[in-house]
C-alpha cells in the first residue's frame, strides 16, 4: 500500500448565499440622463417654466428636450429661465437664450440667422457677465430671440446673418454713468436734527452715526418694462451729503433708509417727534446724460418754495469754507479740493469706488479720528442668503454697478418661510405657522383661487382688533367693531368704544410700518416711532424668534415691502 498523503488544511467554508438576498451594490455608473423626445413644436418661455421634470402638477411633469440641470455659469438652465426679471443684461439674455435652445431642440432644425444669433448669445453668456460695451448688442440679440420664441419660431431673418468666425463688433453704447450729488439729505427749516446745524453734525466725534437714523440712500432704476428695480445703496456722510453714480439715460429715483434698509417716510413718522416728511422717495423719476453731474441742494420739502435750499436760496450745506483743509475733528487725510466741497465730494475724490452702487449694504467709517473710530462697519449681501437671490449668479460672483435686484414674494420671500433649521429642532417657519391655526398665522405656500399664496394674504390680513379704552389698547373681538380706523395712524386716539384698530404683521406703507413683524427679529428703534404697535410682543416670543432670520433675510424682506410688496 502506498503511504497516505498528509491531509491538507481545510479552507474556511463559505457562507451559502441566499438567492433572495440582495448582493452588495457596486459603484453606480453615471446615470443616463433622460430627456423628452423632440415634439416638433415651438413653445414660449412660460410653457417651459410650467412644464418640466420638476413640475408639482403631474400633468405638467414633461422633461425638456435638453436636461433642465444643464450647467451655465454656476447655475442651471432651469434656474436661469425661472429667475425674476433681475434687470442685469446677463440674466435677461440667458432666459431667452435657454428658451430658444429648447425650441431648437424641439424643431431639430432652425433658420441659419437664428442659429447665428444663438451662437452670438452663447459667446456673450460664456463670460458669465456682460459689460457695458456689449449691453446694447446683447439686448438686441435678446429681442431677436424673444420674437423667434413668441412667434412660433417662424421668424424670417430681420438682419443679415453674421459670420460666426467674424463676430459683429458692437457699437459703443450711449449709456455709461452719470454722477448724482445731494448736498444734504437733512431738512433746511429746522424740523429735524439738523436744527443743531449741519456744521455741528459734520463733526463725527460729537454726533456719531448711531445717533442718526438716516444711514443710506437707496437708488431705484426703471427697467425696459417700466418696473422699479433696486440699483443699490450709498452711505450718507456726516454732513448729510451723498454722491453716487447711476447708469446714464436710465430713469432713476431714490429714498433714505436706516441701517436695516428700511425707508424713512412720512406715512409712518407723521405725528411723532421724528418728522421724516422730507425723506420721501423722490417724486417721479429723474434721468441724466452720460458724463453729466446732477446736483441738488437738499431733499424735497412738500409745500416749500425752496425745495433744495434755504429761504435765501443758498444751499443748507455750505460745504468747505477753504481749500485743502480737513473737516473739524475728522480724518485729516480727506481734504476739500474746491471751495464749498461737501464731505461726499471730498470722499469721492479721495477713495476709489466711492459712489459705485451695488445691492449690498456696506458701511465703513472713513471720518472719525482713530482714537474715536468706534462706528460699527456694515456688510450685508445676498451671498448670505440660503434661498434664491434676487440678483443673478454672475452678479453674486462679481457685484458690478450693472447688477440690480428685482424682488417678488413668490420667488424670494416664501422660500424664506420654507427653509428648515430655524430652531434647534430643525423646524422651518411653516412647520410652526401652518394651517392648523395654532399660532393664528399660516405661512403655507398653498395657492389660493386668485393665484396668490395663502401666506402672502395672511401676512397683510388683520390678526387682531383693538379698541382704545381707559387710555390703553385692549384686544376685542372684531364683532364689536363698528368703525375700523385705517392706517396711517397720525396721533394717539381718544377713548372710543366704537372704533377698532386692526393689527397685521405687514403694511404696504413700508418696512417701518411693518414693525409688528420686524420687532420679532431686530432691535430697530425707528420702529418704535410708528404710532400703532399696541400689542407688541412678549420678551419670550422675541427671544424665540430673534435669531431665526439673519441680516440678509431681514434686509431682503424690508426691500421687498418698501418697493411695494409685489407678489
Amino acid at each position: 500500500p502506498t503511504e497516505p498523503t498528509e491531509p491538507t488544511e481545510p479552507t474556511e467554508p463559505t457562507e451559502p448565499t441566499d438567492p433572495t438576498e440582495p448582493t452588495e451594490p457596486t459603484e453606480p455608473t453615471e446615470p443616463v440622463v433622460e430627456v423628452s423626445d423632440a415634439d416638433g413644436q415651438c413653445h414660449g418661455e412660460s410653457y417651459y417654466k410650467n412644464h418640466n421634470r420638476y413640475a408639482a402638477d403631474e400633468s405638467k411633469k414633461i422633461a425638456w428636450p435638453v436636461h433642465e440641470d444643464t450647467a451655465m455659469c454656476g447655475t442651471t438652465w432651469y434656474q436661469a429661465i425661472n429667475q425674476e426679471n433681475l434687470g442685469d443684461t446677463w440674466s435677461i439674455l440667458s432666459e431667452h437664450y435657454v428658451t430658444a435652445k429648447l425650441n431648437e431642440a424641439n424643431l431639430e432644425s432652425i433658420a441659419q440667422d437664428t442659429a447665428d444669433q444663438l451662437l452670438q448669445a452663447q459667446t456673450l453668456l460664456a463670460s458669465c457677465a456682460i459689460n457695458d460695451i456689449d449691453r446694447d448688442f446683447a439686448l438686441a440679440l435678446k429681442d431677436e430671440l424673444e420674437t423667434f420664441n413668441e412667434e412660433g419660431c417662424e421668424l424670417d431673418a430681420v438682419v443679415d446673418p453674421a459670420d460666426p468666425d467674424s463676430p459683429i463688433v458692437p457699437v459703443e453704447p450711449e449709456s455709461d454713468t452719470a454722477l448724482i450729488h445731494i448736498r444734504s439729505i437733512y431738512d433746511v427749516d429746522g424740523k429735524d436734527k439738523s436744527a443743531l446745524g449741519i456744521p455741528f453734525m459734520a463733526i463725527p466725534s460729537l454726533f456719531t452715526v448711531d445717533q442718526r437714523s438716516e444711514r443710506f440712500v437707496r437708488v431705484l432704476t426703471e427697467n425696459m418694462y417700466g418696473e422699479l428695480e433696486l440699483q443699490g445703496y450709498t452711505d450718507i456722510q456726516p454732513d448729510g451729503s451723498v454722491i453716487f453714480e447711476v447708469p446714464a439715460n436710465t430713469p432713476y429715483t431714490f429714498e433714505v433708509v436706516n441701517k436695516n434698509a428700511k425707508a424713512l417716510n412720512e406715512n409712518v413718522m407723521e405725528g411723532s417727534e421724528f418728522a421724516y416728511d422730507y425723506l420721501q422717495r423722490h417724486p417721479g423719476t429723474l434721468q441724466a446724460d452720460k458724463g453729466e453731474k446732477q446736483q441738488c441742494h437738499g431733499c424735497h420739502i412738500e409745500g416749500s418754495d425752496y425745495d433744495h435750499a434755504n429761504e435765501s436760496g443758498d444751499p443748507a450745506n455750505k460745504g468747505a469754507l477753504s481749500i485743502a483743509i480737513p473737516w473739524p475733528s475728522a480724518n485729516p487725510f480727506i481734504l476739500s479740493i474746491e471751495l464749498g466741497n461737501t464731505m461726499a465730494e471730498a470722499l469721492y475724490q479721495s477713495i476709489e469706488n466711492v459712489g459705485q452702487l451695488t445691492p449690498e449694504l456696506k458701511y465703513q467709517d472713513n471720518w472719525a479720528l482713530l482714537p474715536f473710530r468706534q462706528n460699527e462697519s456694515i456688510d450685508i449681501n445676498y451671498e448670505q442668503l440660503t434661498t434664491a437671490s434676487p440678483v443673478s449668479v454672475a452678479c453674486e460672483q462679481n457685484m458690478t454697478p450693472d447688477c440690480v435686484a428685482n424682488i417678488s414674494y413668490a420667488s424670494h420671500i416664501q422660500p424664506i418661510w420654507d427653509v428648515a433649521g430655524r430652531d434647534e429642532d430643525g423646524n422651518s417657519c411653516v412647520d410652526c405657522h401652518d394651517d392648523r391655526g395654532f399660532t393664528k398665522l399660516s405661512l403655507s405656500g398653498i395657492e389660493n383661487a386668485d393665484g396668490k399664496l395663502a401666506s402672502y394674504e395672511n401676512l397683510f390680513s388683520a390678526q387682531r382688533s383693538f379698541m382704545f379704552l381707559s387710555s390703553e389698547f385692549s384686544e376685542v373681538s372684531d364683532s364689536h367693531c363698528r368703525i375700523t380706523v385705517q392706517p396711517p395712524f397720525l396721533m394717539e386716539p381718544e377713548n372710543d368704544c366704537f372704533s377698532c384698530f386692526e393689527q397685521a404683521l405687514f403694511s404696504k406703507d413700508g418696512a417701518i410700518s411693518s414693525a409688528n413683524f420686524f420687532d420679532l427679529f431686530d432691535e430697530d428703534t425707528d420702529g418704535e416711532h410708528w404710532l400703532f404697535n399696541p400689542a407688541g410682543h412678549s420678551d419670550a416670543v422675541r427671544d424665540l424668534h430673534k435669531d431665526m432670520l439673519n441680516g440678509a433675510e431681514t434686509k431682503l424682506i424690508a426691500e421687498w415691502v418698501d418697493m411695494g410688496a409685489t407678489f
